[in-house]
């Protein structure tokens, strides 16, 4: 052989032998992939009932399944092992504190960073039953089920006997929360420390104070929520969750602030608390199918009795819904509404009226004139002593009153109307609430009815300037006004406590639609009317 083949030949030889040296590594490299370290991951459940089956997950932030296609998971009471045995293919029975351990049959890679397994069904409370009431187990999770494949992943897992939720009482609670409830069952924590979590219609309305009785009852106070039915009780134990649905109720219910009001002074502003405020429209008129809020004498009855068995006595207007627990509206008790919602009129006729000549000022012994007279109407039978359309500007004493004309003559005996109606030389337009006059509106005129060619009915005024030529009305008037209009003289809301009642339909007979809410009638919503 010539020298230079030997040469070409041992280069090729060596050249092989490196091939095949890589070729070697190679398959080293893929035979033993390098796994991860054994990581802690997070179960997407860390408790469950024993000898449940529940499916969760396990992950973590990082790569930890690179390389692993059938990774194996080993549910044991004592620590881990390192890598995997043949040992771990077969389940130890008789689960102790100290022994026992269960291969998962179903588990499935998902990502490089999550697994899915089902919980084997042996999974359950050691024998005997630990104090605690839980047995926890160590997650082993490993590359594969050959031996010696080592420990990728590990994570704890407990369980407890599974609660179960059989009753509650009672079965409904207002939506303002704060009635206490008690719940009966089987396995149910005994410490409030066993009480992982507890929603009543829902996560976004947990409870925190709970009170356990044993294993077969415990007590919450119940929190606010929307007022609905069949709401879902849920607890959440070491055992997972426990629901009781169908059998608890919120029903709607307010709280007032102020709870009281002078009947003598103008209209107050009231806060009130309840719920799924904000579905429900409060524009419109008394008796229509749109929200109210109603001071009711009594518990409110839309049934129809010539109008409504038992309807509202005031109204409160004006109402701004802040949130959907939360509005504010307006309540004016110098007037009284009958069961149409127009404001009822008052007059007193005293038979013992005395007035002087060329003076604005009239006595009666009977009269028992009150500051809420200032504004109304005083019609004698005759002009003769008293020109139509006085009215009281002042009043002293129970005896003495002004009026806004001068005596005609001297008088005594005479008998006049106090209250009433009077008439008001006034225009407006239906672009505008207002009315206009030449002062003859008074602040105590604020919440009397008005009434007159272009008026829509049901107005009143809400307001007067502090001139009084302008009078601001609760609606826009149907057309032009212009002439005169009539400004009533309304009863008063009676001294007594009612309650506020808020209702999303007005109208008659509103009870029976399938939409209808009406709030409870507790001592929440009493409202007391007073003259002080």
């Amino acid at each position: 052989m010539s020298k230079t083949k030997s040469s070409t030949t041992r280069r090729l030889a060596r050249a092989g032998f490196a091939a095949g040296a890589a070729s070697s590594l190679l398959v080293a490299a893929l035979a033993t992939p390098a796994y991860a370290a054994n990581v802690p991951v997070t179960l997407s459940q860390s408790t469950g009932p024993s000898n449940g089956t529940p499916t969760i997950t396990a992950s973590a932030s990082s790569a930890w399944l690179v390389g692993v296609t059938n990774p194996a998971i080993s549910f044991s009471v004592p620590a881990c092992v390192s890598t995997y045995t043949s040992a771990m293919s077969t389940s130890v029975t008789g689960i102790t504190t100290t022994a026992g351990n269960l291969l998962a049959t179903s588990v499935r890679k998902l990502t490089d960073n999550k697994l899915a397994v089902t919980v084997p069904a042996g999974v359950q409370l050691a024998t005997p039953t630990p104090t605690t009431g839980t047995t926890k187990y160590n997650v082993c999770i490993y590359a594969s089920s050959t031996a010696g494949a080592p420990q990728i992943g590990n994570s704890t897992y407990s369980v407890a006997a599974a609660a179960a939720i059989t009753g509650v009482s009672p079965s409904a609670a207002p939506s303002v929360g704060g009635t206490t409830v008690t719940v009966s069952g089987t396995n149910l924590p005994t410490t409030a420390a066993g009480f992982i979590g507890l929603t009543v219609g829902g996560a976004s309305v947990p409870v925190s104070n709970i009170t356990p009785a044993g294993p077969n009852s415990f007590a919450f106070v119940a929190p606010a929520r929307a007022a609905g039915k069949d709401v879902m009780i849920e607890l959440t134990t070491a055992a997972g969750p426990a629901r009781l649905l169908g059998q608890f109720t919120y029903l709607p219910s307010i709280v007032a602030a102020p709870n009281t009001a002078s009947n003598k002074r103008n209209a107050v502003d009231v806060n009130i608390l309840g719920s799924n405020f904000v579905s429900m429209n409060f524009v419109g008129g008394f008796n229509d199918a749109n929200a109210h809020v109603y001071l009711v004498n009594g518990k409110y009855d839309p049934t129809n009795s010539t109008g409504k068995t038992n309807a509202g006595i005031a109204e409160c207007l004006n109402v701004f819904v802040v949130s959907d627990e939360e509005l504010i509206c307006t309540l004016n008790l110098t007037q009284q509404l009958d069961k149409s919602g127009n404001v009822t009129l008052t007059t007193r006729s005293p038979a013992d009226i005395v007035t002087t000549a060329g003076s604005p000022n009239i006595s009666s012994a009977t009269a028992n004139f009150t500051a809420a007279d200032i504004g109304k109407q005083v019609t004698a039978a005759s002009e003769a002593k008293i020109l139509y359309g006085s009215t009281i500007i002042s009043v002293q004493s129970p005896t003495q009153a002004t009026i806004s004309t001068n005596g005609v003559a001297d008088g005594t005996g005479l008998t006049a109307a106090i209250g009433g109606t009077r008439s008001v030389a006034a225009t407006g337009s239906a672009a505008s609430k207002d009315l206009t006059s030449s002062a003859l509106f008074t602040q105590r005129d604020v919440g009397r009815p008005v009434s007159g060619a272009g008026v829509d009915a049901g107005s009143h005024i809400v307001s007067v300037s502090a001139n009084g030529n302008t009078a601001t009305l609760n609606r826009t008037p149907t057309g032009n006004v212009a002439g005169p209009v009539t400004v009533g003289s309304q009863n008063p809301v009676p001294n007594d406590t009612y309650y506020l009642t808020v209702v999303n339909n007005g109208a008659v007979d509103a009870q029976t639609q399938l939409t209808y809410q009406e709030s409870l009638v507790s001592s929440a919503s009493a409202f007391t009317v007073a003259d002080f």
